[in-house]
């Protein structure tokens, strides 16, 4: 089983200003899970990872990455509406996130996970 530190379900995450605001999605590495659902869009806010509350990329980066074949549940908003997500890691690629303008009172954090 692949316990590399690849396995998780490609999400490029945002780091909010306000770490009570949880974090943010900026969109799904092509191919992986996350994308395949359907579920995460652009803007949606994760504030929980397999029941532990996230507030940072440091928070959430350990939380994501796993096992290959493992499940890993979100808690987030998505529209304004609470949502619960269970996605299985898979080995995902680290395509960089094309740059682009982010609107954010103050500097915050990229990532990938």
């Amino acid at each position: 089983v692949d316990i590399g530190p690849n396995c998780g379900v490609g999400l490029f995450l945002f780091e909010t200003a306000n770490p009570a605001d949880g974090v943010l999605v900026q969109g799904c590495v092509p191919g992986s899970p996350a994308e395949e659902s359907g579920v995460f869009h652009e803007n949606d806010i994760i504030l929980a990872i397999d029941g532990l509350e996230v507030r940072s990329l440091e928070e959430a980066k350990p939380l994501i990455f796993g096992a290959a074949g493992s499940v890993v549940e979100f808690s987030i908003i998505h529209n304004g509406e609470p949502k619960t997500v269970r996605l299985e890691r898979k080995p995902v690629s680290r395509h960089p996130r094309p740059a682009r303008a982010l609107v954010a009172p103050q500097p915050s954090k990229t990532g990938v996970g």
